[in-house]
């Protein structure tokens, strides 16, 4: 059995801690339209079996902290009806995105999964712990309090994903959309490059495999929305990625007696040869390594070249 518990919707600063506590342990029988508790409920169904997932755990309120001490002394939970609940086999596990930046650099992105497993070797579990303690920034309260510190049994890193494990998420989706499609008596076929396409669009090495499912799903979704409209025969799709007018990429379904193109995703990625100053910095490298490298114009020249080269 899985609760998951979604810490973002707990924040400080959303309601009264007092309103978020009862949604997860109940409201006493005495107050009108009385609600049990989401956390209490599923103990009592479960009879304190399963896993408790607290998602994003340094964004919950502090004062759910201190309610849920209960659970992580006692081994039970007290609703707010005065029932107690206790855990039989559970397992709480904490999950977060916090301290991501500080342990993997920018470039974690190209790396390969050797060398995210030795990064990860070297993390150590007073790192871990050194980022629930401290703020990670001036306006940074998302400390966890002390109380449930100390009573983790265990800091696990989770590793950043490789591009190549974004590609295969990506083709695990396609091939979950080609199985529903199959159902209804519709072929659809995705090449490689343009899973790859969707997959790595915009992908940062500290989201997760979320993202990659969710913008997969939408454009191919889009797609056959458009492909819908045409009213042609559908029974065989293949969908590939092209360059449209303007350099943009869009994503073509064909088919019998079909062609149909939509937007794909946008990089937000932009070039820093965009940008004209940068530019027109790059364009004075040729007369600065002129005078200081002598007799090697034609190397000046094709380094020059290269670094402006589209």
């Amino acid at each position: 059995y899985l609760l998951r518990i979604d810490c973002t919707e707990y924040q400080q600063g959303l309601s009264s801690s007092l309103i978020e506590i009862q949604k997860l342990v109940g409201a006493p029988d005495s107050q009108q339209e009385a609600k049990k508790g989401m956390i209490t409920e599923w103990m009592k169904k479960t009879g304190g079996n399963g896993v408790l997932l607290i998602d994003e755990g340094d964004k919950m309120h502090p004062d759910i902290w201190v309610r849920l001490m209960e659970l992580f002394d006692r081994g039970a939970l007290t609703s707010g009806s005065g029932d107690r609940r206790t855990a039989n086999f559970m397992y709480i596990i904490v999950t977060t995105n916090r301290g991501a930046k500080d342990l993997f650099p920018a470039s974690v992105q190209s790396w390969t999964e050797a060398e995210i497993a030795r990064r990860n070797s070297t993390v150590t579990t007073a790192e871990l712990k050194g980022l629930y303690e401290r703020p990670l920034g001036a306006n940074d309260e998302k400390v966890l309090p002390r109380e449930v510190i100390n009573r983790v049994d265990a800091w696990l890193l989770s590793s950043p994903l490789s591009n190549e494990t974004v590609v295969q998420i990506a083709k695990d989706e396609v091939e979950r959309f080609r199985s529903e499609l199959w159902k209804n008596g519709i072929i659809l076929n995705v090449d490689i490059e343009t899973i790859r396409f969707l997959a790595l669009t915009n992908f940062k090495a500290t989201d997760d495999g979320r993202q990659v499912r969710r913008q997969v799903r939408k454009y191919i979704t889009d797609v056959l929305r458009e492909v819908g409209k045409t009213g042609q025969d559908t029974s065989v799709l293949n969908i590939g990625i092209i360059k449209g007018a303007k350099n943009e990429m869009l994503l073509q379904a064909l088919g019998r007696n079909l062609d149909v193109t939509v937007p794909g995703p946008v990089s937000n990625t932009r070039s820093p040869l965009l940008d004209p100053t940068v530019v027109k910095r790059i364009q004075t490298i040729p007369e600065v390594l002129s005078r200081r490298v002598l007799g090697q114009s034609e190397a000046v020249k094709s380094v020059s070249e290269a670094l402006i080269a589209k």
